[in-house]
């Protein structure tokens, strides 16, 4: 079983990444050159739709860089029919291009719309 513990973003300064793995627009995995992984997800609990809109940027010029900077901003709106939406963008600055990712939850309200970070402990 793994062992992972939920991080704030900015735990990801100072982290060389080795590789990116994206997997279609649900799950982004980061693995650094210590043998850490990170993994960016929503943790689905029924009816909410949260999913990587797009990608400012390409995820390759994170390899073998060092992420000097990495924010995340969330943003949250409530529709008059009282389903909501959430936007969670995490930008991550390198000596390369800034490399942006969207993501996107909507629900009735009800659900939770945001994204998760976790660590993973090495083996």
């Amino acid at each position: 079983m793994d062992h992972y513990r939920h991080i704030n973003t900015s735990e990801l300064e100072g982290c060389v990444i080795a590789s990116v793995t994206r997997t279609g627009d649900e799950v982004l995995e980061l693995t650094d050159t210590s043998g850490y992984r990170y993994r960016m997800f929503h943790e689905q609990d029924c009816c909410e739709f949260v999913y990587i809109e797009r990608v400012d940027g390409e995820l390759n010029d994170l390899v073998d860089q060092e992420i000097l900077s990495a924010t995340v901003i969330t943003t949250h709106s409530e529709h008059d029919s009282g389903d909501t939406q959430t936007n969670t963008t995490f930008c991550f600055f390198t000596l390369n291009d800034p490399v942006i990712i969207h993501w996107q939850g909507t629900s009735n309200g009800y659900y939770h719309e945001g994204v998760s970070l976790i660590k993973y402990e090495k083996q």
